[in-house]
C-alpha cells in the first residue's frame, strides 16, 4: 500500500469518530430498535426471544387497540449521543417489568374478564412481558443491530 492510500485509509476511518457519522449511527440503529419492537409485536415474544404470556383474552398479547406498540417513540431524533426508547402509554412499565395492581380507592378493580362480563379482584399480577431490552444486553435484536451498523459504516467509506 502506498503513502497516499494509507493516508486514504486514515482519513476514512477518522469520519467514524466525526459527530455526523455518530448522528447517522444512532439514527440508523434508532430505526433498527423500532423495527425490532415491532417485530416483537407481531410475534408476541420479549427481545430475548421468549414468548409473553397469553393474557386469556380472545385478542393477541398486548395488541388489543395497537395503542401500546405505538406508544413507543425515541427520546431524541437521534445525535451523536445516541437514543432511547420511551413509551408514553401508562400501561407499559407494567407489561415491560411486571406487577401485581391493587385498587387505590377502592376495595376493588373492576374490569372485563375473558368472556366479556364484568370481573371484581383485590388485586391483578401482570407478568413480565419486556418490549424493550432492558438487562444490559441487545438480546436477539443484538444481530440485526451489528448488520445495520455495519451496513451504515460500509456506506459511508469510499471505495
Amino acid at each position: 500500500m502506498s503513502y497516499a492510500e494509507t493516508r486514504e485509509v486514515i482519513s476514512q476511518l477518522a469520519r467514524f469518530a466525526s459527530p455526523q457519522f455518530r448522528v447517522g449511527l444512532s439514527k440508523t440503529l434508532k430505526n433498527t430498535a423500532l423495527e425490532q419492537l415491532r417485530k416483537g409485536f407481531a410475534q408476541g415474544r420479549d427481545p430475548y426471544g421468549v414468548p409473553w404470556k397469553p393474557t386469556g383474552r380472545s385478542n393477541p398479547t398486548l395488541r388489543d387497540s395497537g395503542a401500546l406498540e405505538r406508544s413507543f417513540i425515541p427520546s431524541n431524533p437521534g445525535d451523536a449521543n445516541g437514543f432511547e426508547l420511551r413509551s408514553l402509554s401508562i400501561y407499559a412499565r407494567i407489561h415491560q417489568s411486571g406487577g401485581i395492581i391493587r385498587p387505590r380507592n377502592k376495595k376493588f378493580l373492576r374490569f372485563r374478564g375473558s368472556g366479556g362480563g364484568w370481573v371484581s379482584a383485590k388485586s391483578v399480577t401482570i407478568p413480565k412481558r419486556r418490549m424493550i431490552p432492558d438487562d444490559g444486553t441487545l438480546g436477539i435484536w443484538a444481530t440485526p443491530f451489528k448488520d445495520a451498523a455495519i451496513r451504515y459504516a460500509r456506506s459511508q467509506v469510499r471505495p
